[in-house]
């Protein structure tokens, strides 16, 4: 991830406090997370995690024993790692650049990511840095991320319309975008099966983050700006979904993907 510039990735120092508490998967799932990826990295050690932040993907690997490296941008969300580790570093951590890591050919056995691709507009040469580092025959693992929801969708895309937001992430945001990518690199791709759970969620508490500012996508608006989307996005949503406060539940899916390198 670069700083500053037009062309800058989105760094996550603003989202420090609120972080953990808005991104946390179910504990379920977590464990589930963890224990697909515990099972990928086995032998591969040691593993880079690229935008490592408050460790909510690398502590729990830690904690199975995986050997894990942590690299991010943003040194108040590695503090926080480091505080939710219970005071100590558990393990390297490094400011760096996505485009530019700071680490010889060949030096990790394996690196994995977690919705951190679509944060970095130049996301191929990131792609190409984690390909240098990482040692032939080892495994990239990357979760892309998105909407968690068929209607969250819905709703971020007409607040994008609302609020003008040509491009609100900056990177990659296509699967099969980043599967070419990586076979030009002579990756081969395998799709493990989804972890799914049911999502509770209210049309409501999907505009009230929009409105407070929770998500990368609408840190470049105005107050005004992003209060005045909100609004339009709440009026549609009454038209098209009906009660805004209903309680509503969809199914989900968290899809990582493997990439073994040549």
């Amino acid at each position: 991830m670069t700083e500053g510039g037009p062309q800058a990735s989105i760094v996550f120092d603003r989202a420090v406090e609120y972080y953990d508490r808005t991104r946390a998967l179910p504990p379920e799932v977590q464990a589930a997370v963890t224990e697909l990826l515990t099972l990928e990295l086995d032998g591969h050690a040691p593993v880079l995690e690229l935008g490592v932040g408050t460790g909510r993907m690398a502590l729990p690997l830690h904690a199975k024993g995986v050997e894990v490296v942590g690299v991010d941008l943003s040194e108040p969300m590695m503090h926080k790692l480091v505080d939710n580790a219970g005071g100590a570093m558990p393990f390297p951590l490094t400011k760096a650049d996505a485009l530019a890591l700071p680490f010889p050919d060949g030096t990790m056995g394996a690196a994995f990511l977690c919705h951190v691709l679509h944060l970095i507009p130049g996301w191929r040469a990131a792609v190409a840095e984690l390909v240098r580092v990482v040692r032939h025959g080892g495994v990239l693992l990357m979760d892309i991320g998105g909407a968690p929801t068929s209607v969250g969708r819905e709703v971020n895309d007409a607040f994008n319309r609302f609020a003008r937001l040509d491009k609100p992430r900056p990177g990659c945001t296509d699967p099969d975008e980043l599967d070419r990518e990586l076979a030009g690199h002579g990756a081969t791709a395998r799709i493990p099966p989804p972890i799914t759970f049911t999502v509770p969620f209210t049309l409501a508490g999907m505009l009230e983050r929009l409105g407070g500012n929770q998500f990368s996508s609408t840190w470049s608006l105005s107050d005004d700006d992003r209060a005045a989307a909100v609004a339009a996005t709440r009026a549609w949503a009454s038209e098209r979904f009906g009660d805004l406060e209903a309680p509503r539940t969809e199914q989900v899916g968290v899809q990582w993907r493997a990439y073994r390198l040549p």
